[in-house]
């Protein structure tokens, strides 16, 4: 019997999934947000293998979020209000050691709990600042990357990321360069904020990320990309001599995650990426005599290896199970679910496993992706279904072997679902990953617009005049892109917070959107060719070859992809009298100012709104009704 389709509101019934967990010092305990209501909230739970249920330990209107916990177990940190508080592990005592108009986040403890050390805004860019509990003072640990005049060579970037040494009297942390954006440098700084940084990284296009302390703290691992290879690659570097002691720990061609080291410094492991799932090695206390995990296909977001080493907990999802807390044996690669693996209401062999798929597009270059079949299909009851092309965000993104819940809900009620990953896409080495640099809205367009047409000539199922493009923030703008430029091929659009105007992105949206238009397409006020390409790839000038409907949403909040750049093309839409259904949503108090964050009840508006549209265009007549 067909189970019945999802609905919104059980799709939005509340986040079961646990975020930012940290298992406490003892390996008892966790603490993890999670959605209680209209916010998230911390809770606890008891580790394996006692196991037990969540509880909640903090209330309110003001959500929570970045637990983390002090050295001894005796109290959290966590994002708060725009700011970082610490608490006790029951809930009480809560105390604001630092908070700022700009916003400070990702609060750690420093190994003596004396301390926190956390990032701030508060002078224009991220930096990373050391407050005492009490927040009397707060000491800058390194500027990055505004002073050039504190610290030579830290141009300018985004430095989110940091890790203390064992000691806490070292900082490591990594940093984008203004004068060459192919550039990133890992950084180590001393922590009372009185001496100058070290650059990890060798001259030349080398990209060094994600640098995590040794054990001991005698090495810093980072994920290399060298000029002379293409992938990012575990390297283990000497901070005391940087460049002459760098020792790659693994091979390409595929891409590594960052190490995570055991308490007692004896076990580490990490991650790969492989065909857009994760492949798991455990390696000795120096990151070597690796061996693969058998694990089952899953994506996986490592937490702490257990105090005996033998296991590590991890947040495991795929894209039939949502996000859980999971204990996986490093021997046998066995896992127990510690929190559910299912969607409220259903059961995990009611969800459709996707097939890894592959074609070549008409400038001969290979794309890989996702198809997910509708069970109407695989089960016989449906010989043909209609198709939603769905384009991911970033550009430096990938369709992952994880959780989504529009995926799920969309093929609950018919639709199959083409992911494939265009170039600009990760986890493909530097040659793909810059494929779309100098031609955005072109060869990324041409591989969705190829993916769709394959999927239409040799995926028996689909209806091939029944397909549709969807996406949200760069997969927004490509809906844009896909529509004007191929609009032959789609039945109808779905954008979600996508740019229609690039260069008025440039001038209007935020630091890191402006890096990543003058990383991927040049400067366009220092080129008037670059000037050019930037109108070449904006899709408000192609409204006129639209010929499909389209529907577009956005957050008023949205400080990325400003507004204006649906508002613009809606207008445009309206003026050619082509059809558009477009909603802006306010989101205050709750909603924030994220990039394409919605309260609760906008986004199961959104989700009603865009249901309704594509059953309209894609298995309706596509016509109004009178009272419409």
């Amino acid at each position: 019997m067909p189970s019945a389709p999802i609905q919104p509101e059980q799709l939005l019934s509340g986040q079961l999934a646990p975020a930012d967990a940290a298992l406490s010092p003892d390996g008892q305990t966790f603490v993890f947000a999670m959605a209680a209501g209209r916010d998230r909230h911390l809770f606890t739970m008891p580790a394996a293998p006692a196991g037990g249920m969540p509880v909640q330990i903090t209330c309110g209107i003001h959500g929570f979020g970045r637990p983390c916990w002090s050295p001894d177990g005796q109290r959290l940190a966590a994002e708060h209000r725009g700011g970082v508080w610490t608490l006790a592990p029951d809930g009480t005592g809560l105390r604001c050691v630092s908070r700022h108009a700009a916003g400070d986040s990702s609060p750690h403890f420093f190994p003596d709990g004396k301390r926190l050390l956390f990032c701030s805004r508060r002078n224009g860019w991220p930096q990373w600042f050391a407050a005492p509990l009490n927040g009397d003072e707060r000491t800058a640990v390194c500027l990055t990357p505004g002073a050039r005049d504190w610290v030579e060579g830290m141009k300018w970037g985004t430095s989110i990321r940091a890790r203390l040494s064992p000691d806490g009297a070292r900082l490591a942390c990594h940093s984008r360069c203004r004068d060459d954006l192919h550039r990133c440098e890992a950084w180590v700084f001393p922590t009372d904020g009185s001496g100058k940084g070290t650059c990890l990284t060798p001259p030349g296009e080398y990209w060094d990320e994600n640098p995590v302390w040794g054990p001991g703290g005698k090495h810093v691992y980072v994920l290399s990309e060298s000029p002379a290879d293409g992938w990012l690659r575990l390297t283990r570097v000497d901070p005391e001599q940087p460049f002459e002691r760098r020792e790659a720990l693994t091979q390409g061609p595929r891409e590594d995650l960052p190490i995570l080291f055991g308490a007692n410094g004896k076990r580490s492991v990490y991650r790969r990426i492989v065909d857009a799932h994760h492949e798991l090695y455990a390696a000795d206390g120096e990151g070597k005599n690796a061996r693969r995990v058998p694990i089952e296909r899953a994506y996986l977001d490592p937490l702490a290896l257990s105090p005996d080493g033998k296991a590590l907990y991890a947040v495991r999802q795929t894209p039939m199970e949502p996000p859980h807390l999971a204990r996986i044996d490093l021997d046998s690669g066995a896992f127990e679910a510690l929190t559910q693996r299912t969607m409220p209401g259903r059961r995990l062999e009611e969800m459709v496993a996707p097939e890894r798929v592959a074609f070549t597009n008409r400038e001969g270059v290979r794309i890989e992706g996702w198809l997910f079949t509708p069970k109407d299909v695989s089960e016989g009851r449906a010989k043909k279904a209609p198709l939603l092309l769905s384009a991911h965000g970033g550009p430096r993104g990938f369709s992952r072997y994880d959780w989504n819940a529009q995926v799920a809900f969309f093929l609950s009620h018919g639709y199959g679902i083409l992911q494939p990953d265009f170039r600009g896409s990760t986890a493909y080495g530097r040659a793909f990953r810059k494929g779309n640099h100098g031609r955005w809205g072109d060869a990324d367009v041409i591989d969705l617009v190829d993916g769709a047409k394959w999927a239409a000539e040799d995926v028996p199922w689909v209806e091939r005049d029944r397909i549709a493009v969807y996406g949200g923030s760069y997969g927004g703008y490509m809906v844009y892109c896909c529509v004007t430029k191929a609009p032959e091929v789609f039945r109808c659009g779905a954008a979600g917070s996508g740019d229609s105007e690039i260069y008025e992105s440039y001038l209007h949206g935020d630091r890191p959107g402006r890096i990543d238009l003058l990383q991927m397409m040049g400067n366009p006020d220092a080129d008037p060719a670059v000037r050019a390409a930037y109108r070449a790839a904006s899709p408000l000038y192609g409204v006129e070859e639209i010929r499909v409907p389209l529907q577009i949403t956005h957050n008023r909040q949205d400080r990325s992809v400003v507004p204006l750049m649906s508002e613009l093309i809606a207008n445009r839409l309206r003026n050619e009298s082509k059809f558009v259904d477009v909603r802006i949503y306010d989101n205050p108090d709750h909603g924030g100012i994220g990039h394409g964050a919605m309260t609760r009840e906008n986004s199961l508006d959104a989700l009603k709104r865009r249901l309704a549209f594509l059953n309209r265009h894609l298995k309706g007549d596509g016509q109004l009704k009178d009272s419409e």
